[in-house]
């Protein structure tokens, strides 16, 4: 029976493609629209 992973690989393997998503302009995962759009008013301050 192989070990269970470790947590942070799962965690990043859950997380990361929803952050990579919410951030590119041309995506249509809309969810993390509102985050995306606080992220460049944050870059602009």
């Amino acid at each position: 029976m192989p070990a269970p992973p470790y947590l942070e690989k799962v965690i990043a393997a859950l997380i990361g493609p929803s952050v990579r998503w919410s951030l590119d302009p041309a995506s249509s995962y809309a969810v993390l629209t509102h985050f995306t759009h606080m992220a460049q008013r944050g870059n602009a301050l």
